[in-house]
């Protein structure tokens, strides 16, 4: 599944002396079972942006593309935009409001006009595919939950529809490190199981290094930077001019070199940043 924006801009109140630029002629593709991290500062036009991708804002102008078709052409239905982009918004656990998890997995499903029959096995197989048993889960509520649990419900809400593309908002905002962990892990997966192409907003640049496929930079509703995360992060200058900095490990990275040690891969991860700092201080001990 292929995203494409050409020219998109977005303008909230436009006309009005509360006119704000949100999107400014954005042009970004996101192939096939990428993981494309969305990041920039605060109002720097990130979360407009996915609203686009499911239909949920309307381009002031410009165009969205899914596999080469324009989602606000005139006769495309909607109900299929957002069936094959599913949207999981910053707190998942804002978006739940049924009663017991089986009805808020089941709602995407039974709008689509499935089956019972297969509105079950959706359901069944959703809460499955995030780790959530179903004959456990399926007739508590949802306010019974840990903040894990709820955000893997949100996610599981749209796995039921079976989407090809998950866009996700902060969707670990809240939880804490082993929290935010484990529900990665488990994005990871399904990426892998499903062949999803994942569009995820975060500010924890150490987890976009460890994740991401693709990192897109938006600052002032502008398109800044865009590439694999290493060649983004290599331009520190720039970085730090667009208010994004650099992971915390590529930081520790530089200030190893400019001490004269020089670590003899790149790490993306804290464990590996631990092999390579012990291997050096071993190999200074010799």
């Amino acid at each position: 599944m292929h995203i494409e924006t050409r020219n998109l801009s977005h303008i909230y109140a436009k006309g009005t002396a509360m006119e704000n630029k949100a999107l400014i002629d954005v042009n970004v593709t996101i192939e096939r079972g990428t993981w494309a991290a969305i990041v920039g500062s605060t109002g720097s036009g990130k979360s407009t942006f996915i609203q686009h991708l499911n239909g949920l804002l309307k381009p002031t102008s410009g165009q969205v593309l899914i596999n080469g078709k324009d989602i606000n052409a005139k006769g495309v239905p909607l109900v299929e935009v957002r069936r094959t982009v599913g949207l999981v918004f910053q707190y998942p656990e804002h978006q739940i409001f049924e009663t017991t998890v089986y009805n808020e997995v089941a709602y995407g499903p039974r709008n689509l006009g499935f089956k019972d029959a297969e509105v079950t096995e959706a359901v069944r197989t959703a809460l499955e595919k995030v780790g959530l048993d179903y004959g456990d889960f399926k007739d508590r509520s949802p306010l019974e939950l840990s903040g894990g649990e709820k955000r893997k419900v949100a996610i599981a809400s749209v796995l039921a529809m079976r989407p090809q593309i998950m866009v996700l908002d902060e969707a670990t905002a809240g939880l804490d490190p082993c929290g935010r962990e484990r529900l990665l892990r488990e994005i990871a997966r399904l990426k892998k199981d499903l062949g999803l192409t994942i569009v995820w907003v975060t500010h924890n640049l150490n987890e976009v290094l460890t994740y991401a496929d693709k990192v897109i930079v938006f600052h002032k509703g502008r398109l800044a930077l865009q590439g694999k995360p290493m060649e983004v992060f290599s331009q520190v200058e720039l970085c730090e001019k667009v208010k994004l900095g650099v992971p915390q490990l590529l930081e520790l990275e530089y200030k190893l070199k400019a001490r004269g040690l020089n670590p003899p891969n790149r790490f993306t991860t804290l464990e590996e940043a631990k092999k390579a700092i012990a291997n050096l201080l071993r190999g200074e001990n010799r």
